[in-house]
């Protein structure tokens, strides 16, 4: 009779006992929970807001199997949890909790969301023994409860699609526009519904001309751009890298996370601190503290318009930051400076072209005619927009006419067309294939050329 080794048994054993342990947890299940988060960024979720929670619950004859505190990497939470069979409790919590934690219901201080957590036991926990949530899943699929607050989102939506069908009513052949990438994703299911033709200079998130048949743009898009920055900071050994993200963006959210994908491709750089703030937001010193705590290489600001890059830069320096600042394309603006003052100097941002290199003749041509107008330099959405009107123009002239689907596709056909800011040719995604620029301020408020990436 053949035998094996004893030490192949052992090892056998072994293993069927550590598989046995780490799946233990996917057979424990749920519970319904109610977490609460901080909404501002001047707004921290401490030990103190757990003794809150509690009283509140209290107060209300509320009595959950477990009250935590959990500190996270980029912001704590208070998490409340409830026995499985009291889902109804859970609502009935985070309505207290909602109604006494944000008596300004206009401007809430905290998020308060329902939720699922495990009922893993904690000794399991500190193992690190955690449910199957992706691939195969034990416990027949994966449930979750998730709540965002969307209300600032579902507003700035209905003014781009009331704007959107103002223009529609009027008769318009073709539109231009919109500046920001959550307006002009609004704006395009009216323009795609109504069948018009739709051409942003500005707008970079993809979801743009996605699946829109009637949307192109004529500037890069933020997977190509996100990268791009993610590689400057790489060439340029930022290895410990801060980010602050204009969380009611979905340029800046989009932005980040293309750069985040592409980071995580490097070995020896990381994101050492991600944290969030709101559009509304001013202060920024408790975020910039926990930033500055990590003692970054480089400061990444995603946001939607300079100023609010231009006041984090200014109240880093207060706090003491001698580092370097970098972000996307809505950093070139005159405000950046204007506002953050020698703050902003050394600061790179990309843009989509430079007005001291001359991408085609026309770039002389309208640079020349502005400055004499307007007495100052265009900023790069000047230039874009210009180009989009050209772009568009010709469009119209090429169809020989106004009616709505030659135009579009007369305008998806666009290839070597020369605008002001480069040669404009649109892929089969109408968008539009061109460099990336990267500028420095200078010392006078000046922005001068610092390196170029092709597509």
């Amino acid at each position: 009779m053949n035998r094996y080794p004893l030490w192949k048994y052992i090892v056998i054993v072994v293993a069927l006992v550590i598989g046995l342990v780490y799946t233990l947890p996917n057979f424990y299940g749920e519970s319904p929970a109610v977490q609460v988060s901080s909404g501002k960024a001047t707004v921290k979720v401490t030990e103190q807001t757990l003794k809150t929670v509690e009283d509140l619950l209290r107060n209300a004859d509320l009595h959950p199997n477990g009250i935590f505190f959990e500190q996270g990497a980029q912001q704590n939470t208070v998490r409340v949890r409830f026995e499985p069979t009291e889902a109804e409790k859970q609502l009935q919590a985070r309505e207290v909790l909602e109604k006494a934690l944000n008596p300004n219901r206009e401007d809430p201080a905290y998020v308060v969301a329902l939720n699922l957590t495990p009922n893993t036991p904690q000794w399991l926990l500190s193992i690190r023994a955690l449910p199957m949530y992706l691939g195969l899943d034990l416990r027949g699929g994966v449930h979750f409860l998730l709540q965002v607050d969307m209300r600032a989102a579902i507003t700035k939506r209905a003014e781009a699609t009331l704007a959107a069908q103002s223009l529609v009513d009027k008769g318009v052949v073709a539109v231009l526009g919109s500046y920001g990438s959550g307006l002009s994703m609004a704006g395009g299911e009216v323009f795609a519904e109504s069948e018009i033709p739709a051409l942003t200079a500005t707008a970079t998130n993809p979801t743009v001309t996605l699946d829109c048949e009637w949307y192109a743009r004529i500037c890069f898009i933020d997977p190509f751009q996100g990268t791009m920055l993610a590689r400057y900071a790489v060439k340029n050994d930022y290895k410990k890298i801060a980010i602050m993200r204009e969380k009611d963006s979905e340029y800046a959210v989009g932005l980040v996370k293309y750069f985040q994908d592409e980071i995580a491709t490097h070995d020896g750089f990381e994101v050492v601190e991600l944290c969030d703030f709101m559009n509304k937001d001013e202060d920024f010193s408790a975020l910039l503290g926990a930033v500055l705590a990590q003692s970054p290489d480089v400061i990444f600001t995603s946001v939607s318009y300079a100023d609010k890059a231009a006041q984090i830069m200014k109240q880093a320096r207060a706090l003491g930051y001698e580092g370097a600042f970098f972000g996307g394309d809505t950093l070139d603006a005159p405000e950046l400076y204007s506002i953050a003052g020698d703050a902003a100097v050394g600061s790179v941002f990309t843009t989509f072209y430079d007005a001291a290199q001359p991408a085609t003749e026309k770039t002389s041509e309208f640079l020349d005619a502005y400055r004499a107008k307007y007495g100052t330099e265009p900023a790069a959405p000047t230039v874009m927009a210009y180009d989009a009107y050209l772009t568009m123009r010709n469009a119209i002239e090429t169809a020989g006419t106004t009616d709505a689907e030659a135009v579009r596709d007369a305008l998806f056909a666009t290839d070597g067309f020369v605008g002001a800011a480069g040669t404009i040719t649109l892929d089969e995604n109408h968008d539009a294939v061109r460099s990336v620029v990267f500028k420095v301020v200078e010392a006078d408020g000046s922005t001068v050329f610092k390196d170029m990436i092709e597509p």
